[in-house]
């Protein structure tokens, strides 16, 4: 009765009756009888089954212990129980201890009963699992022939067991990357099973699913699919569509179905199996828990995040009552919740929850058990999420260590940590570490995998989004290719993942300034989530943002408008006006308000996301975020004084939340600065703009584009205050990193080099600035096409630097040629264009117009423009030497600056150079 209470999931009255029988054998037959001992071997099994590891240990041990005392060393009886005792030190994570006892097993077997005993076997495929969880594959491959071998000599091909040999080796030779080896034993089992069983027979019905894997692993889904159908349609036929095997099959293939990114087909087939699972075993069996919790997660993963959370919170209180809170699916479900809370945004109630989960693991599996450590894992991702980053830290810091204590640096679980460990580091700024930890990570991964597993595919991508992050953009390229490449042969071009490489892909050209190319991939990435996933997938609306800021940034804001107020709202319908992803929405459409001069509705809208991210708290990243955006509006609107209260109060947020030299908070430095240079604080902003310039240096390179739109900025202030011989060096020494890491054609490297034949041309070195010019108007003609602002900018101060030589009538035919190139094309809403076209226009009745410094949009704390969110923002550091200031001392910086001659009102020339913080009345410096 016990074990039937046992097989239906009923552990709490199993137990009872178990620790029952126990007893009463003590009693009446003594506690070393073999009876008494195999009824508390049947108790430690329940324990275990019921995940109460902790109390199964003592129990099992004793039992081996007394019967290897009572019985002998190699009674039958005490080796069952000294086998079943290894396999529970295995459960715990105690490997050694495990090794040990089997291969005390394996050689008293041997000695009693022969090398081709079947218990004498089993304890061999024990064994090779040890050494498989250790990753000592050789050894482990070498048991399991042995076994194989032994059993098909004894038993023949066809027996059962020498079926299940081969299935254990193919399993192997798919962790080896001997994949197709692995095809042709399945393969081989299946003849042999059908041979033996028929085609109807659950065990060939395992085989068939066993092939399934296989073939899915190799990247042949097609077949793998038309397998499960066809093993399906066998069962309905043979079993009928509610029976057991057939609902396990049809689990089968909705969890193929949602590995291969067919998530809304997968959907409907898990609702089939939870309500016949509930049916036939009822709501709190285990196998009707899994598939609850499954669906959950499906659910989530279609964005249905409502009906997720109710079914959750339902499958944690059933597994809790049955299965009690120390169970593997207890804790399983609790880890689901705690993610599912998180998602949502709904943060104070995540850390309960895991600390819940964490105290139950830890009581039940003990501090370094792997289901424990994962636990920890999403605890520090919790704490990363609410900016509390020492402590995420700490904790993964710990998870790693422990992982390179149990099973050493190169195994896959501690490569894990690695990786996790690398994405906390670069949202805290530690961006040297973090970078090589992700390096590390893809040539691990590559080195466990092989070159075309899909985890090596991964950490690929996942480096080369470091690579490009960190300005190393032809790294990046080469390393996001094959990412690309190995991604579309292993999953197909319509997979989730395949789709993610190519998002990245696409960030990947944007970065390199390559939009035209950039474009058609976004197009592409939304159009296949959508029909993939649906239109309110998180997925999908990500996608949805990044064609927004590709469309933003070359200017098409009446192409970008509608894809942000389409996220806009979805967010607000599926997560609430107050959650981190609607106000990051909300955020984009300020931005893009902003853009296009429709100033007060981006006030209006600023000020409610504004409100709305205090709430989550005042150091939280959506209110510093919100902060800066609302002080970008205040200059835009000439507020100059409310601008600078709200930079300086993310300012402080922000270091509470980064810390000072964190990258996000040296941005929001850098917007200060110039607001202070606006209204003429001088003295105190020098100071900023060099801690920008150097700091962003030593946290990123001086090739970041970050790092080169702060020294842009420094380079502003310098000339302003009439200190062109410092200028100079900062400028080339900017382009010269620009044009070798991020190309001669990217934006910034066109700015950097249109502003260096400004400060040129100011000199009167007019041959040298005119061929800068030239090469600046032809690269922005190629980068974004001829009605771009940047383009008009540089063909503007190229007429300009014409007519100050006395070239007028080429000037003017320039002028009128670039006009008419460009009226047709430039869009009614593209303020920013149709304001640099009307100053060609202005140019061609004028003879001499000062020439325009060209600038992009004040940076966010999180980078500048629109969020895009495919990526987290993280670099590396070069090695460099400290930069040398022009004067040391402040007074002595600002001497010179009523001694230029070409200077009449250095605040009115500051506000021609730094101009309007959004970019829209005339071009000027990188903020």
């Amino acid at each position: 009765l016990a074990a039937l209470l046992k097989s239906l999931g009923k552990f709490k009255e199993g137990e009872a009756l178990y620790r029952q029988s126990w007893q009463s054998r003590k009693v009446k037959l003594g506690a070393d009888h073999p009876d008494t001992l195999a009824s508390m071997n049947n108790l430690g099994l329940l324990l275990k089954v019921a995940g109460k590891y902790r109390e199964a240990e003592p129990v099992m041990q004793q039992a081996a212990e007394r019967a290897e005392a009572m019985l002998g060393p190699s009674h039958p009886c005490t080796l069952r129980l000294l086998d079943n005792a290894a396999l529970l030190m295995q459960e715990l994570g105690k490997h050694q201890q495990a090794e040990s006892i089997l291969h005390k097993v394996l050689d008293r077997r041997e000695l009693a009963f022969g090398p081709g005993h079947p218990e004498t076997l089993q304890t061999l495929d024990h064994l090779a699992s040890v050494l498989q969880a250790v990753q000592r594959w050789a050894q482990a491959d070498q048991l399991l022939q042995r076994a194989w071998q032994a059993r098909e000599a004894c038993l023949g091909p066809t027996h059962p067991d020498t079926i299940t040999s081969i299935n254990s080796r193919a399993a192997l030779l798919v962790k080896l990357k001997r994949r197709q080896e692995a095809v042709e034993l399945v393969r081989k089992a299946l003849a042999a099973n059908e041979e033996s069983l028929g085609h109807v027979h659950n065990g060939t019905f395992q085989w068939v699913g066993s092939l399934a894997d296989v073939l899915q692993d190799l990247g042949q889904k097609v077949e793998a699919e038309q397998l499960y159908r066809k093993v399906l349609a066998r069962a309905e036929e043979a079993y009928g569509p509610a029976h057991p095997t057939t609902i396990s099959i049809v689990n089968d293939l909705a969890s193929f179905l949602a590995d291969i990114g067919e998530v809304i087909e997968a959907e409907p087939l898990l609702r089939r199996v939870v309500k016949a699972r509930e049916s036939i075993w009822g709501p709190a069996h285990p196998d009707t828990l899994q598939s609850l919790s499954r669906l959950a997660t499906q659910l989530t993963v279609v964005g249905e995040l409502d009906e997720a959370l109710e079914l959750s919170q339902k499958v944690a209180d059933l597994s809790m009552e049955a299965c009690g809170g120390s169970h593997p699916i207890s804790l399983t479900i609790l880890h689901n919740t705690a993610t599912l809370l998180q998602k949502m945004g709904r943060h104070a109630e995540v850390d309960p929850v895991l600390q819940r989960c964490f105290q139950a693991g830890q009581a039940a599996l003990g501090t370094t058990h792997p289901q424990t450590l994962q636990v920890l894992d999403k605890i520090a991702a919790v704490l990363a999420s609410v900016g509390k980053y020492p402590e995420a830290e700490v904790i993964s810091r710990g998870v790693l260590s422990a992982r390179e204590e149990s099973y050493g640096y190169s195994h896959v679980d501690t490569v894990l940590s690695l990786s996790r460990l690398a994405q906390l580091l670069q949202m805290m700024g530690n961006l040297v570490e973090a970078c090589h930890l992700f390096e590390h990570v893809a040539l691990s991964t590559e080195a466990l995998m092989g070159p075309n597993h899909p985890d090596t595919m991964i950490a690929l991508d996942s480096y080369a989004t470091a690579l490009r992050l960190n300005a190393r953009l032809q790294e990046a390229e080469h390393v996001a290719k094959r990412a690309l490449e190995g991604a579309r042969f292993t999953f197909g071009s319509s997979h989730a993942t395949t789709l993610q490489f190519l998002s990245n892909s696409a960030l990947l050209l944007q970065a390199m300034g390559k939009h035209m190319e950039a474009g058609p991939m976004f197009r592409i990435t939304l159009d296949a989530r959508e029909a993939l996933l649906g239109p309110h997938h998180q997925d999908t609306l990500q996608a949805l943002i990044n064609l927004a800021a590709h469309f933003e940034a070359v200017g098409h804001y009446e192409e970008a408008e509608p894809l942000v107020r389409r996220v806009l709202s979805c967010r607000e319908s599926s997560l609430g006006r107050s959650h981190p992803e609607t106000l990051s929405s909300m955020n984009n459409l300020v931005l893009l308000l902003r853009e296009t001069g429709r100033l007060e509705q981006a006030e209006n809208l600023a000020q409610d996301t504004l409100k709305k991210a205090e709430t989550l708290g005042s150091n939280h990243r959506c209110a510093i975020q919100a902060l800066v955006s609302m002080a970008a509006l205040m200059q835009a609107l000439g507020r100059h004084q409310e601008a600078e209260v709200l930079f300086k109060r993310a300012l402080r947020s922000s270091e509470v939340t980064f810390t000072r030299s964190h990258p996000s908070t040296l941005n929001i430095v850098s917007n200060l600065a110039a607001q202070l240079l606006v209204v003429g604080k001088h003295l105190e902003a020098e100071p900023l703009l060099w801690e920008a310039v150097e700091g962003q240096e030593a946290a990123l390179g001086p090739s970041h584009p970050d790092t080169l739109q702060a020294v842009n900025s420094l380079a502003a202030h310098l000339m302003a205050t009439g200190r062109r011989p410092a200028v100079e060096p900062l400028l080339r020494q900017a382009l010269e990193s620009s044009d070798s890491k991020l190309g001669s054609i990217h934006p910034i490297t066109l700015t950097i080099l249109n502003n260096l034949a400004v400060m040129l041309q100011r000199s009167s070195r007019l041959q040298e600035a005119e061929a800068l010019l030239r090469k600046s108007a032809q690269g922005s003609t190629t980068m974004f096409g001829v009605a771009h602002p940047t383009t008009l900018c540089s063909y503007n101060n190229l007429a300009m630097l014409l007519k100050e030589q006395g070239r007028y009538e080429e000037a003017d035919i320039l002028l009128k040629r670039i006009i008419a190139s460009s009226e047709a094309v430039v869009e009614k809403k593209d303020l920013a264009a149709t304001f640099s076209l009307n100053n060609l226009k202005m140019l061609l009745k004028e003879s001499k117009v000062e020439p325009i410094i060209e600038s992009l949009s004040p940076l966010s704390p999180l980078g500048s423009g629109f969020l895009f969110g495919d990526f987290g923002h993280i670099g590396c550091c070069y090695c460099a030497k400290p930069r040398a200031r022009p004067e040391k001392d402040a007074v002595e910086r600002h001497g010179p600056l009523l001694q230029c001659s070409d200077i009449e009102d250095v605040d009115n020339n500051l506000t021609k150079l730094l101009g309007s913080a959004g970019g829209i009345s005339k071009p000027n410096m990188l903020l």
